[in-house]
């Protein structure tokens, strides 16, 4: 199932930001804005099977999105699944870590 999407009346901070990463890529701001609108888009449940390590989790190719708040939202599943001993805290911290790091769009 595929869903569509329209964006209207976008920020001056996200065209900013738009424009930043066309420029990085090498595309229009109009191409950056279909291909990040467009893009899979990142649920901290997915997140949290990939760097837990789920089987048949794999993340698929291509561009992601994600919310602001998926780090945040990861950190507090890790924190939850470490109180509950599912993984110790060194599990639970270098995943966070992970993620802080990657390159989602916004």
């Amino acid at each position: 199932m595929s869903a569509s999407l329209s964006v209207r009346n976008l920020k001056p901070e996200t065209i900013g930001r738009l424009r930043r990463r066309a420029a990085a890529h090498g595309r229009s701001a109009e191409a950056e804005r279909a291909l990040t609108t467009t893009a899979n888009v990142v649920d901290a449940s997915v997140a949290i099977k990939w760097v837990v390590g789920e089987p048949g989790t794999a993340p698929e190719a291509g561009e992601l999105a994600a919310p602001d708040l998926l780090v945040t939202e990861c950190t507090n599943v890790l924190w939850r699944k470490q109180r509950q001993g599912e993984i110790n805290a060194r599990e639970a911290g270098l995943p966070t870590r992970v993620l802080s790091l990657a390159d989602f769009a916004a």
